[in-house]
């Protein structure tokens, strides 16, 4: 489904729906303000165009450890754009799931996983505590 952009002129909000490309409406009742209406916007399409301010980073800033002293982190917080947001995702070692791709469960070292088990029993049997 295409993502088209939405505007009301009463006031200013602005969003981006999915529709199916023969149920798109030309104009709906906008949310934001309850008494205007959201027109559909012609643009130029998504091919290289990135819009800085787009409103789903808000929905990512409520995953984000907000206790975190991480520069990442807080530049992200105090200013949640594209950029930061790829900043953040790289701090954190994340990275978005590709179309087309199933996420997983994480690939685990086994094997460290084994020696780090053997570890604490082994300090836990010389501390006394088994």
């Amino acid at each position: 489904m295409p993502l088209y952009d939405f505007h009301c002129q009463t006031c200013g909000h602005q969003a981006e729906l999915l529709f199916p490309i023969s149920a798109c409406p030309e104009s709906m009742p906008c949310e934001e303000c309850q008494g205007g209406t959201l027109r559909k916007v012609i643009s130029l399409g998504r091919a290289g165009i990135l819009r800085e301010e787009a409103p789903w980073l808000r929905d990512v800033l409520h995953v984000v450890d907000k206790d975190s002293n991480a520069p990442h982190v807080r530049q992200f917080l105090q200013d949640p754009t594209r950029g930061n947001y790829k900043a953040w995702l790289q701090g954190e070692g994340l990275r978005p799931v590709e179309s087309g791709e199933k996420p997983g469960r994480p690939k685990v070292d086994r094997a460290r996983l084994r020696e780090a088990g053997k570890r604490r029993f082994f300090e836990q049997c010389r501390s006394g505590r088994l």
